[in-house]
């Protein structure tokens, strides 16, 4: 009864598409809660995209090439032939898991020693996507701004080094009591599976000092495509401090970090109170890790009256590209306003109506609406 009205809900919602346009909602079998962050391709194709936080997504479907294959981490792959452009509900299966032998010592540290290691070894070589790169700012239960743009990258195993947008655009419908300027640089640090800073989990220095790591369970134990999924909480010495709290997946035939998923914990001061939660995801291509997509919430507390501001970004990369092109590229840390990159340029509807690679959300879709009928878009370098 629940998938039949969940397909219902996906046919009024989304009746309006192409026929050349799959709409789909992916949901975990045991939970029925939405899956975030699963890679849907087109089979012998690089067209692909990822389920939104509410587990929905949009392809389009090139001539006769209708099969789809629909991959997690945390679940088993399936393999779907579309044989009509209706909207579907698709159900994900957890991958059987198997519980980790006691035995001396600690593992985990060798696993995480084995990746930092690793991505030193490799952190001067330069993989460059084209990527997307979407925020929504939600004030006290209200959506007040979208930004959004594509934009090139260059990155390694420490992160983005540089970048260079193509087309933007940006909307404000209120201002908020608080607000970060440059949420583009501190969404790009995210990107890092190695850096020098101390409440990172893959730090440099010594993660062992600020972190425990436990082993909590392995995925397809025993076969080719091993992950271990490692736990990891931050020491009473760093508590005080910003520190991590999350999990690790690892993949232990090649020492590739493969997905992060957590919560920075930042330290309060006498009016704010700061979290971020974060999904990273990485894909072992030639037995080496590249960037696939970033997920952030952060969640901006006011200590005294308990309202909320939540920053959401997506930074998604859709493709490999074989160098940035001709312009001005920007380091991270260049910038620390974002709005020097979305404010005074025409804004083309078109553009926007037909390029999103990640699919938007209903309340999404109503604030863009609102912005694009009071004329509020600005961008479209």
């Amino acid at each position: 009864m629940m998938n039949y009205i969940y397909t219902l809900l996906l046919f009024v919602c989304f009746s309006s598409y192409s026929q050349n346009t799959f709409i789909g909602k992916i949901i975990d079998k045991e939970s029925n809660e939405p899956v975030i962050g699963a890679s849907i391709r087109i089979l012998d194709s690089n067209n692909g995209t990822f389920s939104n936080e509410n587990g929905e997504f949009q392809i389009i479907l090139n001539g006769n090439n209708k099969s789809l294959t629909i991959t997690h981490l945390a679940y088993n792959t399936v393999k779907l032939e579309i044989t009509n452009n209706s909207s579907r509900i698709i159900i994900l299966t957890p991958a059987v898991v198997s519980l980790p032998e006691i035995t001396a010592g600690n593992p985990a540290i060798n696993f995480i020693n084995l990746v930092i290691n690793k991505a030193i070894r490799e952190k001067d070589e330069k993989h460059f996507y084209k990527s997307f790169y979407q925020k929504t700012s939600i004030g006290e239960g209200n959506y007040n701004k979208i930004h959004e743009m594509f934009f090139e990258m260059c990155w390694t195993t420490e992160g983005v080094q540089f970048w260079k947008p193509t087309k933007t655009r940006y909307a404000e419908k209120s201002k908020q009591r608080f607000t970060y300027k440059n949420f583009i640089y501190s969404s790009f640090l995210q990107s890092s599976i190695i850096n020098k800073y101390y409440f990172f989990p893959l730090n440099t220095e010594n993660p062992t000092d600020n972190y425990n790591y436990k082993i909590e369970k392995y995925i397809n134990e025993g076969k080719i495509d091993e992950i271990v999924v490692i736990k990891c909480t931050p020491k009473k010495s760093i508590k005080s401090k910003t520190s991590f709290s999350g999990r690790l997946f690892i993949d232990t035939k090649n020492d590739i970090l493969l997905y992060i998923k957590g919560v920075y914990d930042r330290p309060r001061n006498k009016k704010w109170k700061h979290d971020r939660v974060i999904e990273v995801s990485f894909e072992k291509v030639n037995n080496k890790p590249e960037l696939k997509f970033i997920h952030i919430e952060d969640i901006t507390t006011n200590v005294l009256t308990r309202k909320k501001s939540i920053e959401r970004a997506w930074i998604y990369c859709i493709s490999n590209i074989p160098k940035l092109s001709n312009g001005k590229a920007y380091k991270i840390d260049e910038i620390d306003d974002d709005l020097v990159f979305f404010e005074n340029a025409p804004y083309v509807k078109n553009f926007w109506d037909n390029e999103i690679p990640i699919f938007h959300t209903n309340l999404e879709r109503e604030i863009i609406e609102y912005f694009e009928k009071n004329g509020l878009f600005k961008g479209n370098l």
